[in-house]
């Protein structure tokens, strides 16, 4: 039976696209819907699509459940609504989830115009994906001292646009705060179908709430939502960034639609850049913080990475095989105690055995970490995809350490199943 919070199997392209239905929407004679499933490129992600049903492209769930089948088909042939790190988990929400899902759904409907033509889906046609219909959304005028949302890397992340930097109406100055809710600038560049205003009330058109990364500060070990305070203080703020930045070459910005992962920070816009090699110290975004990392074997192409580091709560150095993402790290050009060349706060790696100062290795002992560093990786062999860090990363679990992981932890895990 056709009703909200079910799921269907959808014919389309030759495949078969898992939905779960929201609601219908006023146009199409009860045929049109507005689904949730997993985005079409992030397949960690979800978004809405607008799909026609017909009774031949179409097959109900036998259940809401992990174990839901579809009469007729393998689940081979289904394309899964699937969650996860690595989105291979069956999704199954719950009674209060999905009972979400369609009361946010009926709101859209009604607050939805007629649904564009090319943003519909009909069951058993040709279409190879299913478009998210937000793309097909009339684009919102950007204007400083308001709140929007960009879609990045699968994620829409809320930024505060603060000041033009051309006259396009597309590049942009904004305000952001990082996964620790501290302040941050950053560049980005609007496009169409892939950034949302706010409404009058803070909320995102079709977006629900748990869709949004949220920009916030912490009061009181709570997580409110941030409110610029002082209008002209950060426009004065915003005017001295600039005027230090001078010209701002496109690759500064941050484009909204594509696959990178995280807003940039701008503060090495125009810093000299200095490419990862072994024997360099270079800073890394870990959970919201910048941590310092030592470069020792390279493992593959110039991303990958060994590295030797230090965290309070281990208290000794330890190794860490890294992925290094651009706008995610900085490589520093010195070793000295003074390399930090940019104003931002690393947790640096300290000297052994009293951890109290800055490390500041001599020749004897940058030889030293990159044999120790090659001996580990004999040891360890080829080291697989799950074991590296990716930076920028976000820690997810509450209970888990915000230092960079150790390889062998992760490895010991990874074995042990968790």
């Amino acid at each position: 039976m056709v009703e909200p919070g079910r799921f269907v199997a959808v014919a389309s392209g030759g495949e078969w696209h898992e939905v779960f239905l929201g609601a219908g929407l006023p146009q199409g004679d009860g045929r049109l819907w507005l689904c949730y499933t997993t985005h079409h490129e992030f397949a960690r992600n979800f978004t809405w699509v607008a799909v026609e049903l017909s009774e031949a492209g179409v097959i109900c769930a036998s259940s809401i459940g992990k174990a839901r089948s579809y009469p007729g088909l393998t689940d081979e042939q289904v394309n899964w609504t699937c969650e996860g790190k690595c989105g291979r988990e069956l999704w199954c929400p719950g009674p209060a989830k999905r009972k979400a899902i369609v009361d946010h759904a009926v709101r859209t409907c009604q607050q939805l115009g007629n649904i564009p033509v090319p943003a519909v889906v009909a069951a058993g046609g040709p279409s190879q994906i299913l478009p998210s219909l937000i793309g097909y959304l009339p684009p919102p005028t950007p204007e400083a001292g308001s709140f929007y949302v960009l879609f990045l890397g699968g994620t829409w992340q809320e930024v505060f646009l603060v000041r033009a930097t051309q006259s396009d109406g597309k590049h942009w100055l904004a305000r952001t705060t990082t996964c620790a809710c501290t302040p941050m600038w950053s560049l980005v560049r609007l496009e169409p179908g892939y950034f949302l205003k706010a409404n009058a009330d803070r909320s995102y058109p079709i977006l629900m709430e748990d869709d949004v990364w949220w920009m916030v500060t912490e009061n009181n070990e709570a997580y409110v939502p941030w409110v610029p305070s002082d209008l002209k203080a950060i426009d004065q703020e915003a005017n001295a960034l600039l005027a230090g930045i001078g010209i701002i070459p496109e690759e500064a910005y941050c484009i909204a639609g594509q696959q990178e992962p995280w807003l940039r920070h701008c503060h090495d816009v125009n810093r000299e850049i200095v490419l990862p090699e072994a024997g360099k110290f270079a800073a890394v975004m870990y959970d919201g913080h910048w941590q310092e990392v030592f470069l020792c074997v390279q493992l593959g192409d110039a991303s990958n990475w060994l590295c030797l580091t230090w965290a309070t709560a281990k208290n000794t150095f330890y190794w860490c095989a890294l992925h290094l993402v651009e706008g995610q790290c900085l490589i520093f050009k010195n070793r000295g105690s003074n390399r930090v060349d940019v104003d931002i706060d690393v947790r640096q790696l300290r000297q052994p055995p009293t951890f109290e100062e800055v490390w500041v290795p001599g020749p004897v002992q940058v030889q030293s970490a990159l044999k120790d560093a090659e001996i580990v990786l004999q040891q360890l062999g080829d080291i697989p995809p799950q074991f590296y860090v990716w930076a920028g990363s976000v820690v997810e679990d509450d209970d888990e350490s915000r230092h960079l992981p150790d390889i062998v932890e992760v490895g010991m895990k990874l074995l042990q199943g968790q």
